[in-house]
């Protein structure tokens, strides 16, 4: 006769569900399920989950050209402009971006500026 697998634990032993924060049963983003100790939370609408401002920008990006981009799905409050939460913040200089062309195999990386001053760059690259 084969050995019998052990039975599982009953459910008053085994542990609850947790998220592996460090902020056990505080309240936690409903996004990146972090707590207040990495960012702090907020609720945009009148939802009562909290949210961190710039998790919720990220998934607006996600969003893009769909109501939720703009609006709660569940209470169809109006979200704030995401632009806010990414911009870079006092005493943070803004990330030049960079572009890569792919030529014949090779990738060139060229830094991109804004304005007509990055206009001229551009063409001396």
């Amino acid at each position: 006769m084969a050995p019998q697998p052990p039975s599982p634990a009953p459910a008053s032993e085994q542990e609850p569900y947790s998220s592996g924060g460090e902020d056990e049963g505080g309240p936690a983003c409903w996004i990146c399920l972090g707590g207040a100790s990495e960012a702090p939370l907020g609720t945009p609408c009148a939802c009562p989950r909290p949210v961190h401002a710039q998790c919720l920008a990220r998934w607006q990006l996600q969003q893009a050209g769909r109501p939720e981009e703009r609006r709660c799905r569940f209470c169809g409050d109006a979200y704030g402009d995401w632009r806010e939460a990414l911009s870079a913040g006092p005493g943070l200089l803004p990330a030049t971006p960079v572009m890569a062309v792919n030529v014949r195999g090779r990738v060139h990386k060229l830094r991109v500026h804004s304005g007509p001053e990055g206009k001229e760059l551009f063409r001396r690259q």
